[in-house]
């Protein structure tokens, strides 16, 4: 007999509650090896519940406990008997239980494997852009994106800036305009990287406990280059018309000169 009609007779003897025949027949297609999916949850549940009207609830644990290994979000069929339901029940919050006990500890081995340092970059002058430089270990390639969030001491709350990845570091700049203050501050920050889902993983510091770094006063117009203010500008126009006028009046009088005023040159 194909798989699939077992898997289809132990179904049938279910609902014709025919229990031993529809234990043995689960369980004999649950030995082959060519089910599918569906094919596979179905025996499951057939057999589970067969051996629950069994009166061997215990027994049917194993069958409930395998199909929730394959999809732990399995919800039984509406006409499944409530005494069945109710031992499938337990065995998923037992599943549950040990599927977050897993998960719990792949991410404290993934953590264990990560690094993020973000070094100070020292003490500097507000009003400048200042950039902040991670360096990650992700030896599992797990991290999908590095956050960066600062603050001014004293502030409630942090701003976020996304960082860019430039090879095995990731940058983030912190604007000029943010930076400027007129007599010095501190500034408390950290960074936390990002699994591919957005989920948090390691951070270089904690919200409470941020790295710091200190500001000078300083503004954005004192940063700008001299070349790019206005008064400069200005003044070299001065200069040149002054350079103008000058010129302009040293040709006039070169050519308004009487030829003995050329001293020991001659005019033709």
């Amino acid at each position: 007999m194909p798989s699939s009609a077992l898997v289809a007779a132990a179904q049938a003897s279910l609902e014709n509650l025919e229990y031993e025949a529809a234990s043995s027949l689960a369980e004999a297609a649950l030995r082959r090896t060519d089910l599918t999916l569906d094919e596979q949850l179905s025996a499951y549940m057939t057999h589970g519940v067969a051996l629950v009207v069994l009166e061997r609830p215990l027994d049917a644990e194993v069958p409930f406990r395998l199909l929730l290994r394959l999809n732990l979000s399995y919800e039984p069929p509406a006409q499944t008997p409530a005494k069945a339901v109710a031992v499938f029940r337990k065995v998923l919050v037992d599943e549950q239980a040990l599927a977050a006990r897993v998960v719990a500890r792949q991410r404290a081995e993934l953590l264990a494997t990560l690094r993020l340092d973000c070094p100070p970059p020292g003490e500097r002058r507000g009003g400048r852009q200042i950039t902040v430089t991670c360096v990650l270990e992700d030896p599992k390639r797990a991290v999908s994106g590095v956050q960066l969030h600062y603050r001014r001491s004293g502030e409630p709350d942090f701003n976020a800036l996304a960082l860019r990845k430039d090879d095995e570091l990731w940058l983030g700049v912190l604007p000029g305009e943010w930076t400027e203050n007129q007599s010095g501050a501190t500034v408390e920050y950290f960074a936390r990287t990002l699994d591919r889902e957005g989920g948090e993983l390691a951070a270089s510091a904690e919200p409470g406990a941020p790295q710091r770094f200190d500001l000078t006063a300083g503004t954005v117009s004192d940063a700008r280059p001299f070349y790019s203010r206005p008064w400069f500008w200005a003044a070299s126009a001065v200069v040149v018309v002054g350079l103008g006028v000058t010129g302009y009046l040293l040709h006039e009088r070169a050519t308004r000169l009487p030829a003995h005023d050329l001293g020991p040159f001659e005019v033709d």
